[in-house]
């Protein structure tokens, strides 16, 4: 963003001290650093042109070199009286770099009979400087050597052009209310210690000037430079779907935005909010990304941070667990009944007179033998699928065939006979296998009630057991350490600040169940289901190693699983977020403070373009010029597009806007009207040939009325 300083000294000319003393070197060191473009030299009663010639032949070197880029224009920071308002004081006088011998020659004429000390005729001033172009910056509403609003306006009737005359005030404060009132105003640095240059004081110029001719041109509001000037910003015409509420289009509209600053201002009812959203749609449309801020909606948008329906819970972050419960091992868990001790004792005490029986253990019946029928059942499927087809086939006609259909027809029927068989050969195997394991088993069992034997004890052995039991056991020592788990905190995210440069923090905490929770901790199921599944647990945890209890412990887990559908150690964990100052006090936001949060992350968020409506609204003035207003103006310069609706002269005068935007309703007929601050006309964007007053539209609806901006002035003491 371009800066111009048209208020610098080089020389201490008045006594002022030597800190105003400068190198031609450092000179153009601090002013390309703090991103000025345009400066003059204005000494007091001096202008030393040896010393103007070699700061602007270093400048010049600098630029060739590569460095940035910095004009330097000749001035003057004259002492002066005025007969005719009984008045004195400072004014500073800038001309062109092609005008340097000319002002030389003048201020030498001025001061050559006079001591520093002597104040010079505003006259005799007048009349030598009517020769060539110049500006005149008049102290005002300054600490000292300030001139009155006569002494101004006395200036302004003597000269020529009176887009010439400016008001110089102390500081931007002051700067905004002459320019809200119409009065040109700038402000220079007046610098008077290179170590500590207040670049912060400057103004920001929203058109690239750099050279004396370009901003006398664009001081009386040339056109064909501001348009020139303009047409260096790229833009874009969009064709805009004016839709309701209800997504319903009810007009059509255009829209003409450069990548800057665009202002929409007009009368309540005019349609502004929904030219906006068309904007926003439009952009999308074009493949470009967009923040949209609206004021009305952005308390709510805010409170809806402190949700935590869709916040991802993950207990990996409260205790370290390699696996997630698994709802199926204690859904299909069923306790075993161990072998005795002594079930093996009687059966070795007998083993040698039970040999028979463990030949026929050996051979028919080891481990014993487990018939699956899951084979024939998959072939009879299969001669089933085969044979819906063939019935589907003969139905066909004859042309809906890739071959000969018979012949088609046969070679499936031969698949299918080739299926039956191996039904067959299945079926066989499964019935005949099973007959020969009962009849061993029959045997084996008159066996040992004829000898008197005990067979060799089969599963579960101790080992299954215990593990079946440990398996159990391993699933709800998942739940267990859940439960005894301390909170999780994430890396807080800081919203933005408030109006007391207090920062605002957005704080996400995870926390196990416990009974003191309540509905605020943010779990997915209800507390009273989360109660009555704690309880099951414990029991459960207590009848862990009960033989006669723990069967009805976990049919009783069973049914609260399925009841309270819990499915997830996820589901243990409640979020709660909360906002907090940097003193870590939970802290709630006003209505005001929660848009000046929102609009802060809009504008802080990538994108090609940011739609705000009534981003001033609530916010006040000072946040405004020392918070929104810059960083809008940063974004600018970026490039970005940035298109604002307001009812402010804070942001739609003194911003300077690349584009004004008047919505209007006339005989119940929405027009548009596209223009700049840089120009009264604003023109019709569907009938060029309509147009109205910038200034007067923007003073009857940003101000309220001449008459409202009159008493404004008589407030602040800049009128007549």
């Amino acid at each position: 963003m371009l800066k111009i300083d048209l208020h610098t000294h080089t020389l201490e000319s008045k006594k002022e001290g030597k800190t105003r003393n400068v190198s031609k070197d450092k000179y153009y060191k601090v002013l390309t650093e703090n991103g000025v473009r345009l400066a003059a030299i204005t000494n007091h009663n001096v202008f030393d042109l040896v010393q103007y010639n070699e700061f602007c032949d270093y400048a010049n070197d600098e630029i060739t070199k590569g460095g940035r880029l910095l004009a330097i224009l000749p001035g003057v920071e004259i002492d002066i009286k005025c007969t005719e308002t009984e008045d004195e004081g400072h004014i500073v006088l800038v001309t062109s770099n092609r005008n340097k011998d000319i002002f030389n020659e003048m201020v030498l004429k001025w001061t050559k009979d006079s001591s520093s000390e002597d104040k010079i005729d505003i006259n005799i001033v007048l009349n030598y400087t009517r020769k060539i172009q110049m500006f005149y910056i008049g102290h005002f509403l300054k600490e000292h050597q300030n001139l009155t609003l006569k002494t101004m306006k006395y200036i302004e009737s003597k000269v020529e052009n009176k887009h010439c005359v400016f008001y110089e005030p102390s500081n931007l404060k002051k700067l905004g209310i002459l320019t809200n009132h119409n009065y040109r105003g700038i402000i220079g640095s007046d610098v008077k210690d290179w170590d500590k240059y207040p670049a912060g004081k400057l103004p920001l110029l929203r058109i690239p000037i750099d050279s004396f001719e370009q901003l006398y041109l664009f001081s009386k509001k040339d056109q064909p430079l501001i348009d020139t000037l303009l047409n260096k910003k790229r833009k874009v015409s969009l064709d805009l779907k004016i839709k309701n509420d209800k997504k319903k289009i009810i007009g059509e509209d255009k829209a003409v935005l450069y990548e800057d600053l665009n202002v929409i201002f007009g009368n309540k009812g005019t349609g502004k909010s929904k030219y906006l959203e068309a904007i926003d749609e439009a952009l999308k449309n074009q493949g470009l990304a967009t923040k949209y801020y609206d004021t009305s909606t952005a308390e709510d948008e805010l409170k809806s941070k402190l949700k935590t329906e869709q916040v991802k819970r993950e207990y990996s972050k409260l205790v370290l667990i390699a696996t997630d419960i698994n709802i199926n091992i204690i859904d299909q868990w069923s306790e075993l009944d161990p072998v005795l001790l002594g079930k093996y004792i009687e059966h070795y005490t007998t083993r040698e007179a039970n040999k028979n029986r463990d030949f026929l253990t050996a051979n028919f019946m080891k481990d014993p033998i487990k018939i699956k029928n899951t084979h024939y059942k998959n072939e009879m499927e299969i001669c089933t699928t085969i044979q819906s087809f063939i019935d589907y086939l003969s139905k066909l006609e004859e042309d809906k065939f890739p071959t000969n259909k018979i012949e088609y027809i046969k070679n499936i029927i031969e698949l299918q006979s080739h299926n039956m068989k191996l039904f067959k050969d299945r079926l066989l195997e499964y019935y005949s296998s099973k007959l020969t394991f009962d009849y061993v088993k029959i045997i084996k069992d008159q066996t040992e009630k004829k000898t008197n034997q005990i067979a060799l004890p089969g599963s579960p052995r101790l080992y299954s057991f215990w593990e079946n039991r440990k398996e159990l056991f391993n699933e709800f020592a998942k739940i267990h350490n859940l439960l005894i788990s301390n909170s999780f905190q994430k890396e807080p995210v800081m919203l933005g600040n408030l109006s007391d440069k207090t920062n605002l923090y957005l704080r996400e905490v995870h926390s196990p169940f416990s009974d003191s929770k309540t509905k605020d901790d943010g779990f997915s199921m209800t507390l009273s289901n989360l109660k009555i599944l704690k309880k099951v647990w414990y029991n459960l945890e207590k009848n862990l190693f009960n033989n006669t209890t723990i069967k009805n412990a976990v049919v009783e887990l069973k049914d609260s699983i399925k009841d309270t559908k819990f499915s997830s150690l996820n589901d243990l964990i409640g979020v709660k977020r909360e906002f907090y100052t940097e003193e870590h006090f939970t802290y709630e936001p006003s209505s005001g403070e929660a848009k000046m949060i929102l609009l802060q992350e809009k504008l802080g968020e990538k994108s090609d373009a940011y739609l705000l409506d009534e981003p001033d609204r609530s916010l006040g003035n000072v946040y405004v010029n020392s918070v929104i207003l810059p960083k809008l103006l940063e974004l600018s310069n970026q490039n970005k597009i940035v298109v604002i609706v307001t009812h402010s002269a804070n942001l739609a005068v003194r911003a300077l806007p690349f584009c004004s935007i008047l919505k209007d309703y006339d005989n119940k007929i929405y027009k548009t009207y596209i223009g700049s601050p840089f120009l009264n006309n604003m023109i019709n964007i569907i009938d060029d040939k309509e147009t109205k007053d910038w200034k007067h539209e923007s003073i009857e609806i940003l101000e309220g009325g001449k008459d409202a901006f009159l008493e404004r002035g008589d407030t602040y003491d800049v009128r007549d």
